[in-house]
């Protein structure tokens, strides 16, 4: 970083190429800051999967269902 002393403005100025580099370097880390997430959940897509669960299927195979079917059975049969 080269500073020279200006004494019109009475005031440090920077060099040209400082600023340039400044520059380059905040484009570059902006750049990245925004490109980055965009990479991390290219990455993560192909690890999902997804998935139907047919809810009264696994609910009338289900051990607790058929324990109450067969308690209701018992029970109405007597009322039929």
């Amino acid at each position: 970083m080269k500073l020279r002393y200006s004494s019109s403005a009475s005031a440090l100025v920077f060099d040209n190429d400082f600023r340039s580099d400044f520059v380059k370097k905040t484009v570059f880390v902006m750049i990245s800051i925004l490109v980055m997430p965009l990479l991390a959940s290219i990455s993560h897509a192909e690890s999902y999967r997804i998935g139907y669960v047919n809810a009264t299927r696994v609910f009338e195979e289900s051990p607790q269902y058929e324990a109450a079917r067969k308690r209701l059975e018992t029970e109405f049969s007597r009322r039929e």
